[in-house]
């Protein structure tokens, strides 16, 4: 009897498959975009740039809430929550300097109001319940002026308050 006889083909020690060259551009492309975002967030200057140094070193140095008022002294700006209810206002005196920024929000809780100023020629809008609207101006003239309510008759019925500006 014949034994079959099978040969086996010797394969060299080390040898490896081919790299797929499509994959090895992908993750060299990954690699070098990675490395720039990497090296763009982790590396900003911490000096600034001269641009931003000269706009610092022009700005006069005054507190954030500060204003150069015409007259060369000092304003502030003032901010007020005032809440309109039926028929009253919450705080119903305000006082500010001649020169402030004045801020007024009026809120809305209870009914169909705004708020109105003499002497300043300032109004919101006519709001509902749970709503609120603003009024801006500078306080450029002194003494007291009313604010008010000028829906219907809600100033008569007493929804009205004083802004009074000091020199």
């Amino acid at each position: 009897m014949e034994e079959a006889q099978t040969q086996v083909q010797p394969q060299e020690v080390g040898s490896k498959k081919p790299f797929n060259k499509g994959a090895i551009v992908v993750l060299t492309v990954l690699l070098l975009l990675g490395g720039g975002v990497y090296f763009a967030s982790s590396h900003k200057s911490a000096t600034p740039t001269a641009a931003k140094q000269n706009a610092v070193e022009g700005m006069a140095t005054v507190a954030p809430t500060m204003t150069l008022a015409p007259s060369g002294t000092a304003s502030a700006e003032k901010e007020f929550t005032v809440v309109g209810e039926n028929y009253s206002f919450s705080p119903n005196q305000l006082t500010v300097k001649k020169g402030d920024k004045v801020k007024i929000t009026f809120s809305d809780e209870g009914g169909f109001h705004n708020l109105a100023i003499d002497g300043y020629n300032e109004k919101t809008a006519t709001i509902r319940t749970g709503n609120s609207a603003v009024v801006e101006f500078t306080a450029d003239k002194a003494g007291s002026f009313a604010f008010y309510c000028s829906v219907g008759n809600h100033r008569e019925q007493g929804m009205q308050g004083t802004l009074i500006v000091t020199e």
